[in-house]
């Protein structure tokens, strides 16, 4: 018996950096400064063996950047969703051949440390959360502060005397310490 419906057929246009081999290189600084992006109607790369996420019920519709990554071995990523909700994955390798360094999904911003990974070139996948389609956000990638006591290994001694002198400290930017874990 059928119905009535309407049909739209169109080519809607496809981000650049659809697939890891058309990856664009995002540029790494001392501080953060916003770029926009989107991965609105990307598609899943056809890539064979590029291992999923991990996290961020990844459904496809990535899109693709390589950066280098900073000589301390230290890099913060920030994100800002502007539709949709953009989760990202840091990997080494190359395309087809990859290996997860690390997943981040509904966060903001994370601050990573890959001391064997400094100076090499690092690839970062972009999809939007539980969507096969994608998303819009904001990115920086840039060589975050971190403080000079991150690590247990590094701890800081602190002086003990009669008197009270509060010393000012940050952990800003700082991260987990994997040792004893």
């Amino acid at each position: 018996n059928g119905g009535t419906f309407d049909l739209c057929v169109w080519e809607p246009e496809i981000p650049v950096n659809n697939y890891c081999a058309d990856a664009i290189n995002l540029t790494m600084g001392q501080s953060c400064v916003m770029e926009a992006f989107t991965g609105v109607y990307a598609t899943t790369d056809t890539t064979p063996s590029t291992p999923s996420p991990g996290c961020g019920f990844f459904k496809g519709g990535d899109i693709w950047f390589t950066f280098e990554m900073p000589l301390s071995g230290e890099l913060r990523i920030d994100r800002i969703n502007i539709s949709g909700n953009a989760q990202y994955a840091v990997y080494d390798g190359t395309c087809g051949a990859f290996n997860v360094l690390d997943c981040a999904q509904l966060d903001g911003g994370s601050t990573l440390i890959f001391p064997d990974h400094a100076g090499q070139t690092l690839y970062l996948r972009v999809w939007g959360y539980n969507s096969p389609e994608g998303a819009e956000f904001e990115i920086c990638l840039w060589d975050p502060p971190v403080p000079e006591n991150d690590l247990c290994a590094n701890a800081i001694e602190l002086p003990v005397g009669d008197l009270c002198l509060l010393s000012p400290f940050s952990s800003l930017y700082a991260t987990s310490d994997s040792a004893g874990t």
